[in-house]
């Protein structure tokens, strides 16, 4: 599996532009008027002969009981006015949008959950099949648990191996591996030209955020033909499926109590024992620095020490478990947090 890229930072600065509404002037009123049409003479102060009584005729029709005055027109919003009237479409707005969110969260979580449990559920069918290999068949027949038929004169390999049948039905489960005492009982993918396929996708092919446990694509477990290291990637689950109990093994008293671990491959069942843990990251390629992503064939014992002595050296506690040339590995791999781009290392050793 690919885990490094030459990382390119794209850093975007947020702007954000507040502009504030200019009022427009208000235009000069008309003169006031005293009871007359604009444009006409006020006859009742221009034409002679009028009483008082008429002018006081006139002033009582103006203000008749029963007539509505007219509505004043509104006022333009000004200053903290408008001010508050944005400040509330904008909790209104933020309300409605962290409603939608909670919304879809919701139906993603439960999307998750639910895919999750169909996945354990048809994983646990698989790790029973391999119980009941173990625990019924002698050793000279393997059953075909799947379909229900017996396929005898089939000789088991030397190591005895219950996911035979796993293996014929899935092609692309290469390995399934088991760490004693903890979650880590899964098999393990691999496409060809397809590195990343079962990155969201269970071992059979349907969408799963928890993804699968993948053999880096320059890994090989084919034929008894292994490379010097096997990496296997995995998700850091919070809920502690795939390897989201890895970093568990930041704890000594942890390893002690979880230092074995088991590989079934087509050939048998390999042992492993922890000889290192350590945290990295995905270096830049340039950066000339020990990549514990990039070893997987020691072809020669400078080869090897190069991979040993610098996982020996970044271990945060000795494990007190050597190697020598010649001997193969195991290493997981998961995500971890203590810097960008960070990793979570376990390396076992083969011990037979």
């Amino acid at each position: 599996m690919k885990t490094y890229n030459n990382k390119e930072k794209n850093h975007q600065k947020r702007r954000t532009k507040l502009s504030s509404g200019q009022q427009p002037g208000q235009s000069a009123g008309q003169p006031e008027q005293l009871n007359g049409q604009p444009g006409q003479p006020n006859e009742l102060l221009e034409q002679p002969g009028q009483s008082d009584e008429l002018l006081e005729q006139s002033d009582g029709q103006l203000g008749q009981p029963g007539q509505p005055e007219p509505p004043e027109p509104p006022m333009p919003l000004r200053g903290h006015a408008l001010a508050e009237a944005r400040r509330r479409r904008t909790v209104a707005l933020l309300a409605a949008g962290a409603a939608v969110c909670a919304v879809v969260t919701g139906i993603l979580l439960v999307d998750y959950h639910r895919t999750a449990a169909e996945t354990e559920k048809a994983l646990e069918a698989l790790r029973l099949e391999g119980q009941a290999v173990l625990k019924e068949l002698p050793g000279s027949v393997v059953a075909d648990v799947i379909s229900g038929e017996t396929l005898a004169a089939l000789e088991v390999p030397e190591r005895e191996n219950p996911y035979g049948t796993v293996f014929r039905e899935y092609p692309d489960i290469k390995g399934w591996l088991q760490v004693e005492g903890t979650a880590i009982d899964y098999p393990v993918l691999q496409r060809e030209g397809e590195d990343e396929y079962y990155l969201y996708r269970n071992f059979e092919g349907e969408e799963d955020k928890r993804g699968s446990l993948i053999l880096d694509e320059d890994s090989s477990v084919q034929d008894g033909d292994f490379t010097t290291n096997i990496l296997i990637h995995g998700h850091n689950m919070k809920d502690g499926s795939m390897f989201g109990e890895l970093e568990e093994y930041r704890s000594e008293d942890y390893y002690r109590e979880h230092k074995y671990m088991k590989l079934y491959t087509e050939e048998g069942r390999h042992d492993y024992e922890v000889i290192a843990v350590f945290q990295s990251q995905v270096f830049y390629v340039t950066d000339q620095v020990f990549k514990y992503y990039n070893f997987f064939q020691a072809d020669t014992p400078e080869e090897f020490h190069y991979f040993y002595d610098n996982i020996k050296e970044l271990s945060l506690y000795d494990t007190g478990v050597e190697a020598r040339y010649g001997d193969k590995f195991l290493t997981l791999s998961t995500c971890a947090y203590h810097v960008e781009d960070g990793r979570f290392v376990v390396v076992a050793k083969e011990t037979d």
